[in-house]
């Protein structure tokens, strides 16, 4: 028995319908790509599968301005990659690994490159925040990273610092006399 919304029309050429035994169901093949349908006059059709319908993209939306928050940190993101450039070109790590030194006599060196250093970075924060603060109060433009960059205290490298010779000390004279099992 063929089910309520069977149609007797012949099919498609190509379509072959069978009823499955027991089953209220139609079982056949239908050619890949195609369906079928039965029309409203009681008519097997046999189509094309409809493409879908393309879905528009949205329109590209312009980047997000970033906030005053995310602009103030690029630009200090830039200057403490100058103090950790310079610091770099010297040898160190970063200026952080560098200005340990400043308080490290054992190497004269290091201690005086550690000292400038650790000057310089100060100078070079104070002035950004100077910017900085001179922008929030509208005094000026914002500048751009580069120009920020440009606008900051120069490095001074230290003199070259020499170790000045050891002196021999007092008590070596003593020590090798006693070391020769003579008493005095």
């Amino acid at each position: 028995m063929l089910p309520a919304f069977a149609s007797t029309a012949p099919l498609p050429v190509g379509v072959e319908l069978v009823e499955v035994p027991g089953t209220r169901q139609l079982q056949g093949s239908i050619p890949a790509g195609q369906l079928l349908r039965l029309s409203t006059e009681g008519v097997w059709l046999l189509e094309d599968v409809p493409a879908p319908e393309a879905v528009p993209e949205p329109a590209p939306q312009p980047p997000a301005e970033p906030s005053p928050e995310e602009r103030v940190k690029a630009l200090q993101t830039a200057v403490q990659g100058q103090l950790d450039a310079v610091a770099r070109a010297l040898g160190y790590d970063g200026i952080f690994t560098a200005v340990t030194y400043a308080d490290e006599p054992a190497v004269p060196r290091f201690q005086a490159e550690g000292q400038a250093l650790r000057a310089w970075r100060s100078q070079v924060w104070a002035a950004c925040y100077s910017v900085l603060a001179a922008v929030q109060a509208g005094e000026r433009e914002e500048p751009t990273m580069a120009e920020l960059v440009a606008e900051l205290p120069a490095f001074v490298a230290p003199a070259p610092v020499t170790a000045a010779p050891e002196a021999e000390p007092a008590g070596d004279a003593a020590i090798s006399e006693s070391s020769t099992g003579a008493d005095a």
